[in-house]
């Protein structure tokens, strides 16, 4: 689990993370370094910009769920005063909602539960352990998601062909599109 964050955020203000040899400063127009600040401080700055790229989905799409279940429309409104893409924070929103807190996995990025958030529970479960267990990536468990699923629900069609050269064709055609062809010969 990962521990929580607190964040204040006061507009024109700097947050300076003090070291002995320097000073790395967030603030609402960037980061600055006063002096030079240790490779250690640096680590500790990146390792909080990492958790917290790492929540901003979650962030973003909780806050959006939260305030649309306490307000209503009257918040929904409010997205157009924010400096937020509304087709992001939409897809945010939906992704936190189909996901909840309770089948998240922290060490897997909100990508890896946006490729689930579809699924039934069971599955979101079992496919997000396998991706944890076995290091797939978001692309990976795409794949792997794909796959079982052409498997689970491979069709079949039947196509006549007029001539022995057109079933030959059809078939090379299919299979350079990456579907599976047979030629069957009644």
């Amino acid at each position: 689990m990962t521990a929580g964050l607190a964040l204040a955020v006061v507009p024109g203000e700097r947050y300076p993370t003090p070291d002995q040899e320097g000073t790395i400063t967030l603030g609402l127009d960037g980061l600055r370094c006063d002096g030079v600040p240790s490779l250690e401080e640096f680590e500790r700055v990146g390792t909080m910009l990492a958790s917290a790229h790492h929540m901003l989905a979650w962030w973003v799409g909780d806050w959006y769920n939260a305030g649309e279940d306490y307000h209503g429309e009257r918040f929904a409104q409010l997205l157009d005063h924010t400096a937020l893409d509304p087709a992001t924070v939409l897809q945010y929103a939906r992704v936190a909602r189909q996901v909840p807190h309770e089948r998240r996995v922290t060490a897997l990025s909100f990508a890896h539960h946006r490729e689930v958030a579809d699924l039934d529970q069971r599955e979101q479960v079992r496919w997000l352990a396998r991706a944890a267990e076995d290091g797939f990536s978001s692309h990976r468990l795409r794949r792997e998601l794909a796959k079982a699923t052409r498997q689970e629900s491979r069709l079949w069609v039947l196509v006549e062909a007029r001539t022995p050269e057109d079933a030959e064709n059809l078939r090379d055609r299919f299979l350079a599109e990456g579907r599976a062809a047979k030629v069957i010969e009644r």
